[in-house]
Parts: C-alpha cells; sequence; structure tokens
C-alpha cells in the first residue's frame, strides 16, 4: 500500500484533468469564435459590395425608365403629326406617304434586302420618261440571277456587317432618253425617301438620245439588341 497514490494526488491529477479539459474547450471556443467573426466579416464586405452594386443598378434602370418615357412622348409626337417629314399625307403606304416612322425605316432600313432595293429603283425609275436597259447588283444574301430591262443580276458573295453603323449596297443601272428626261430622272433620285449616292456616271449620245450608265449605293443599317447583362459580384 505504500505506492498507492493517496488522495491528495489523485486530487491534483484530477485538477489538472480538469484545468486540461476547460483550456482545451476555451481554445477551441476562442478559434470557432474568430473563425466565425471572420466569415461575418467577410459575408458583411460581401452584402455591401452587393448592395452598392444594387443601387448603381437600380439608379441606371431609374435613368433608363426615364429616357424611355421621353423616348416615347417624343415618339408618339414624331408619328402623330398630319403630315409626315417629307410633306406627304400620314394616311396610305405609297409614294410620299405614310407616317414618320414608316418614312425613317423606308430611308434606311434595318435589314438587308437586295431584292426590295431592286424593285424601289426599278418603280423610281419608271416613274420617269427614260427607257430602263439593266438594273444589276450584287446580292449578298443569296445567289440568284435575272436579266432584261428592269431585272436585277445577283451573284453570291460574303457580307461584312458593322452592327449599328451604316452599310453600303451597291448597284448599278443603264438608262436612255433625252437630255431632259435624264434631268427628271436625277431630280427623282434626288427626291427618293432613301439617300442615294452615285459613285460613277457615264454618259453618251446626243442631246436627244443620250445613254446613261451610273453605280452608285444606298444604305441600311442594322439593328443594335438591347439585353440586360449579368453582372457577379465577388
Amino acid at each position: 500500500m505504500a505506492n498507492s497514490p493517496s488522495l491528495k494526488h489523485l486530487q491534483i491529477d484530477k485538477d489538472s484533468l480538469r484545468t486540461v479539459i476547460t483550456l482545451g474547450v476555451a481554445a477551441f471556443i476562442i478559434v470557432f469564435s474568430l473563425l466565425s467573426i471572420s466569415t461575418l466579416y467577410g459575408q458583411l464586405k460581401y452584402h455591401n459590395r452587393l448592395a452598392s452594386a444594387d443601387q448603381v443598378a437600380l439608379n441606371r434602370l431609374d435613368s433608363d425608365v426615364t429616357a424611355d418615357n421621353r423616348l416615347t412622348a417624343a415618339y408618339k409626337k414624331f408619328i402623330g403629326s398630319s403630315n409626315n417629314i417629307i410633306g406627304g399625307s400620314v394616311n396610305g403606304n405609297t409614294g410620299n406617304n405614310g407616317n414618320n416612322a414608316k418614312i425613317i425605316l423606308d430611308a434606311l432600313p434595318s435589314t438587308y434586302d437586295f431584292p426590295a432595293l431592286a424593285a424601289s429603283i426599278q418603280y423610281l425609275i419608271q416613274n420617269t420618261p427614260v427607257t430602263i436597259n439593266s438594273i444589276s447588283g450584287t446580292d449578298q444574301a443569296s445567289t440568284s440571277s435575272g436579266s432584261g430591262a428592269g431585272s436585277a443580276s445577283t451573284t453570291s458573295s460574303s457580307t461584312n456587317e458593322n452592327i449599328g453603323a451604316a452599310t453600303a449596297i451597291p448597284f448599278q443601272f443603264a438608262v436612255q432618253g433625252s437630255y431632259g428626261e435624264i434631268n427628271q430622272l436625277f431630280k427623282t433620285f434626288q427626291n427618293s425617301i432613301r439617300p442615294i449616292q452615285f459613285l460613277t456616271i457615264s454618259l453618251s449620245g446626243s442631246q436627244n438620245s443620250l445613254s446613261l450608265s451610273a453605280s452608285a449605293q444606298t444604305f441600311y443599317q442594322s439593328p443594335v439588341k438591347f439585353s440586360i447583362a449579368k453582372k457577379v459580384v465577388n
């Protein structure tokens, strides 16, 4: 019994064990608390950044809504007049008639359509006393062909679109008529809704019988697509 630990030693060992356990639990709680505080602080900073980004987006949305209301009011006023911007009636779809929105779309279409352009050029020329020899050009969207007076000769080619910018559509035509008739033809092109830029002009013959060959171009503008972007807040 001499080697048996005394009650005092047992009590000391129990107290030491209790102290170690207490210190271990305390250390765990401190480390856990520090980690929790760090995580909560990171989340707080993230939510602050998120709230700031939300406020920026909300301010932009409010600005866009205001601009949209102003644009809508301006558009209604633009198409609400009794006469369009080229002096025609807002009622009807032929000649210079139609509301201003139609006039703008006719002047600068939003889609590439060479056959429609060829038909439009033919319509303009046919409203003058000249004789059409040919209308030709390059259809960049499809492969087809035609010949004869007033028909469009088209071939395949690749397009080079610049979204949001005006893109040229070249075409050529040949007509015959007197000096006065040729002069009337140019006045008709000048009064056209659609802008036409002449590149080359060749005239031959006499004053009473002139042959005109010309290359020109008009334009279309691809629409700008509106999209709502998503931004990741880190």
